[in-house]
């Protein structure tokens, strides 16, 4: 079973709608998601997580990853900038796994001025 760790739907990112697309194509037994809190972002107050494969559990502010993580990988979809000032988090998120971990990194190019 892999194990992303990933924005999610329905926090509105690019690398959310990916890894959400990717889970859509694979058997339903052989996925989890762990994402961030939805209150590090906005609030969503309409909001009801009823998919048991989908947690939200990460934090922006805190750098471990919660205990226990299901997955025989764990695979970082991360997109370089999120945690801002503190990249050490995403480090110490890798370090920490102690199993495969796969990382697809993403960042949006800038036009040169």
């Amino acid at each position: 079973m892999i194990n992303f760790i990933s924005t999610f739907p329905p926090i509105m990112c690019g690398i959310g709608n990916y890894t959400k697309c990717l889970v859509s194509h694979m058997p339903l037994n052989s996925w989890r998601v762990t994402s961030f809190r939805l209150d590090d972002f906005l609030q969503f107050p309409n909001f009801s997580n009823s998919d048991k494969r989908v947690s939200y559990k990460l934090s922006l502010t805190d750098s471990t990853l919660p205990s226990p993580l299901e997955g025989e990988i764990i695979w970082f979809e991360h997109a370089f900038g999120i945690w801002g000032d503190t990249p050490s988090h995403f480090l110490r998120f890798i370090k920490d796994v102690k199993r495969k971990a796969p990382v697809s990194g993403k960042s949006l190019d800038s036009p040169e001025k």
